[in-house]
């Protein structure tokens, strides 16, 4: 960043642990720890149940900090696919844990998911919205960043080439998504891709 962009800021991405486990402990720890380095900005990401995200943002809030939540895995119905949590209820649970959200962003699913589940957070929340896809996981376990057996697409990105990511981006946007970039699989060419449309705005 001081390399690059003295007024870039920097957002420290925590995520809850895998499974049905208590992680709050850990997430205050590490948001404590980031926040004591600098960090401009705490994203809680990688959340995939309503439970987390009170979990999540509870941990993170006595940071002080401006603060992410980022969900990932949908179903057909723009709902957690984890635990069928709806993206009112997601936004229920933010303010029945009495913590200020800055935005809220769709993340490591794949581009048509979040396309489908946007509109749904949109409708819930009021504030800033965003998206960051993947493009892709291959492997014995299907959409699972926890699957050992399964690894990312890496440079065989398949139909997700930089040109179509765009498309997905230009789309978001269309639906009032402020925040948007890419996650895993995602390359240095995506990224370029998308800036000339973030930056026209």
């Amino acid at each position: 960043r001081d390399a690059v962009n003295l007024e870039a800021y920097v957002a420290a991405g925590i995520a809850p642990s895998p499974g049905d486990g208590d992680s709050y402990d850990d997430l205050s720890d590490q948001a404590k720890v980031l926040a004591e380095m600098g960090v401009d900005i705490i994203l809680t990401e990688y959340v995939g149940t309503v439970d987390k995200v009170r979990q999540s943002v509870r941990a993170a809030a006595p940071t002080g900090l401006p603060l992410l939540l980022g969900l990932c895995h949908f179903d057909e119905q723009g709902r957690l696919a984890q635990d069928g949590g709806s993206m009112d209820q997601v936004v229920a649970a933010v303010r029945d844990e009495g913590v200020r959200v800055d935005a809220i962003l769709l993340m490591c699913s794949a581009p048509e998911h979040i396309s489908r589940t946007l509109p749904a957070l949109q409708s819930a929340f009021d504030g800033p919205i965003g998206a960051y896809a993947n493009v892709g996981y291959v492997g014995t376990g299907g959409e699972k960043g926890d699957d050992p057996e399964v690894q990312l697409r890496g440079s065989d990105i398949g139909e997700n080439t930089p040109e179509r990511y765009t498309l997905f981006v230009q789309e978001w946007m269309r639906m009032r998504a402020q925040i948007v970039g890419g996650c895993c699989a995602t390359t240095p060419d995506h990224i370029a891709a998308i800036a000339p449309i973030v930056k026209s705005i």
